[in-house]
């Protein structure tokens, strides 16, 4: 996509994808009659994973169910997505984010990966100037340069950056992620509102960061099925939600072209914590999201490791 060129908004090409795939069905061919409805959102710029339910399946033991705790047969798709949000929220539901952010991994002499997963508890603000309480959980994974080299910060050519793992507690609220890595002095790339204007100009303009991206995505949703809560069983399968959304290609290509060694060396924490990681190949035949072709992937990947660390370290990569 084009700079300032509208995207075809979420909810239409869900309604697409959908009208296509029940054309063969008379009752829900009409696209009028389909009822789409978003649970969460993803900030402008952002990538991931979206949930929506839909009316194009009657679940009629669905409202029996609710018939029976209400007392009145009220089932119907708002109140799906009404159960589902409200499970989304819960502090059992868990939301996996992979930010790339400027920045080592160090702050204030602390290498903050020795921490593993840890806590941040800071206010935001919300639209109406209110403070409000925010809990975020980060894992920094690994990052460029290597916390015992001596680098020049000053020299926009060389690299400093760093992947990280994040998981607003329950579901997150105003920017909070962006705003507590910005705290941490780490900003994620491209994100023009709590970042660091200069760095992305930075990227932009040496490294061919897109414009209108925000490097944060949401790569899991896990929704655990409470049999203690009869209405959240109803949306809940007995197994769970547990969906994952790999890394689009334009985020795997930041990676590749700049800083190979930092996704090896997080490649195992990323498995673990079940982000996915499409493969090169895959990756060679599609387009980001921005329609720029992802190609020469192979010439990247194929560079000796250590050649890849010394490239980094100069800022060459």
């Amino acid at each position: 996509m084009k700079r300032n060129e509208e995207p075809t908004p979420m909810l239409q090409r869900i309604r697409d994808i959908l009208s296509k795939k029940e054309s063969n069905s008379k009752e829900n061919a009409n696209n009028d009659k389909m009822r789409i409805n978003l649970i969460h959102r993803l900030d402008r710029g952002a990538s991931g994973l979206l949930l929506f339910t839909h009316n194009l399946h009657t679940q009629p033991e669905l409202g029996h169910r609710l018939d029976d705790e209400n007392g009145e047969n009220k089932m119907t798709q708002k109140s799906a997505t009404a159960l589902l949000a409200k499970a989304m929220q819960s502090e059992n539901a868990t939301k996996t984010y992979v930010a790339l952010v400027r920045g080592s991994g160090m702050l204030k002499g602390e290498n903050l990966r020795d921490r593993k997963w840890f806590r941040v508890d800071r206010p935001v603000k919300d639209e109406n100037g209110q403070l409000n309480d925010a809990t975020t959980y980060f894992r920094f994974v690994a990052g460029i340069p290597h916390p015992n080299s001596i680098d020049d910060y000053s020299d926009p050519t060389r690299i400093r950056a760093s992947l990280v793992l994040a998981r607003p507690h329950q579901s997150g609220r105003w920017h909070q992620i962006r705003r507590h890595l910005n705290g941490l002095s780490h900003p994620i790339l491209g994100d023009t509102s709590h970042g660091s204007s200069k760095t992305n100009r930075e990227w932009r303009e040496l490294r061919n960061m897109p414009f209108e991206r925000t490097f944060l995505h949401l790569g899991r949703i896990q929704i655990p099925h409470d049999n203690n809560s009869t209405l959240s069983s109803t949306v809940i399968p007995k197994e769970g939600i547990d969906v994952k959304c790999p890394l689009p290609p334009d985020f795997m290509k930041m990676l590749q072209d700049h800083m190979p060694t930092v996704l090896e060396d997080g490649r195992e924490i990323l498995e673990e914590e079940g982000i996915q990681i499409p493969t090169i190949d895959i990756l060679e035949s599609k387009t980001n999201g921005f329609g720029n072709q992802v190609d020469n992937m192979k010439t990247h990947s194929s560079m000796p490791k250590a050649q890849q660390r010394e490239n980094e370290r100069k800022g060459k990569v």
